[in-house]
């Protein structure tokens, strides 16, 4: 049949069988192995969970499973640049730029392994012109007025029923007051055993409490405990819970620490700090607000830096911020009479 349009159609087969056999031509397109988004993901997610300690995976995990429910099961070789940057000036909407940067970043890697496996020809979020703000450190803590609220929403809340065995007011404000006196990030927290805590008798026969963390983010560590944390820990040992917990708080969730840890953000504490009208405030702003704590009490920098479990100086004074009231306070005692004094005698 020599009719233009049969002409037609065995060109464009020819040209495509030319394109799947991997011509030399120069415009030829490159074959790639088709698959979708979620294999490329599921794939980096467990690069995660080999390379990274248990108490780091979550949030990296968590901006993975953003883009598996966003485009999954979209080939991954039809996301465009153009499809990302256009996310990224929604998601701006929702979220700081910091966080967007950190959740492109975990889907270029995830990109970068199909691109080695032949799934996709490159990687789109390498041609990304998107004009991120430049990230400022926090210096959000928890002001006693602003714990007040927080422990007034606390009372006020309605618990959902997932953790209704355990889910009084209470209970979940002690677990906010231990990160409190703690430092404890939340994944610490959400991974500590009744091995992780310890009372015994100092050398002036006093009693100590100590508070070892085994999986930290930056090693384990052990530091001593204020009493009431001890106490909130022992409150919630006394609990009724399943034979194979281990864990100290929320022991019904046995299964996935992290999945619970994130919904527990986002469907209880979320809501009640709303409720409360903290602006701004995340969980880990309670372990700033211990940092801030000590530092106000006069506690050496360095010290704090034990506590935290910081590799680096620098890092706790990111997290050490001073009021201006202190300040204040400070340069007054230039002028106070004792310095004076000392310093007539010098002269």
């Amino acid at each position: 049949m020599n009719d233009p349009l049969s002409l037609l159609v065995a060109e464009l087969r020819a040209g495509l069988a030319s394109a799947d056999s991997g011509s030399d031509h120069p415009g030829a397109c490159q074959p790639v192995r088709q698959t979708n988004l979620s294999t490329a993901l599921a794939e980096r997610i467990s690069q995660i969970r080999r390379r990274n300690k248990s108490t780091g995976q979550r949030s990296l995990i968590s901006h993975l499973k953003l883009f598996d429910k966003l485009w999954g099961e979209r080939q991954i070789a039809s996301i465009t640049t153009e499809d990302l940057e256009t996310w990224a000036c929604l998601r701006r909407e929702e979220v700081k730029d910091s966080t967007i940067r950190a959740q492109l970043s975990q889907l270029s890697l995830a990109f970068e392994w199909a691109v080695k496996a032949g799934h996709v020809s490159n990687n789109p979020c390498s041609r990304i012109d998107f004009k991120f703000q430049k990230a400022g450190h926090r210096s959000r803590r928890l002001s006693r007025q602003e714990e007040e609220k927080l422990r007034a929403s606390y009372d006020a809340h309605r618990f959902p029923r997932k953790i209704i065995v355990w889910g009084c007011a209470d209970l979940e404000w002690s677990a906010v007051r231990f990160a409190i006196l703690t430092g404890c990030r939340r994944m610490e927290q959400l991974q500590l055993t009744e091995q992780s805590i310890e009372a015994r008798e100092g050398q002036d026969g006093q009693a100590e409490y100590w508070l070892h963390i085994r999986d930290g983010k930056t090693g384990p560590r052990s530091i001593p405990m204020h009493p009431e944390a001890f106490e909130i820990a022992q409150k919630w040992l006394r609990l009724p819970r399943p034979t194979d917990s281990p864990w100290i708080f929320w022991p019904q969730q046995v299964a996935d620490r992290c999945d619970f840890g994130m919904w527990h953000y986002r469907d209880v504490f979320t809501p009640i700090r709303k409720a409360a009208g903290l602006r701004d405030f995340h969980w880990h702003d309670l372990r700033r607000t211990f940092a801030c704590r000590l530092i106000d009490a006069g506690v050496p920098v360095f010290e704090v830096q034990r506590l935290l479990g910081h590799t680096d100086p620098k890092m706790t004074m990111i997290y050490a911020c001073v009021e201006p009231s202190q300040l204040r306070a400070s340069v007054l005692k230039m002028w106070s009479p004792e310095l004076q004094n000392q310093e007539g005698g010098q002269q």
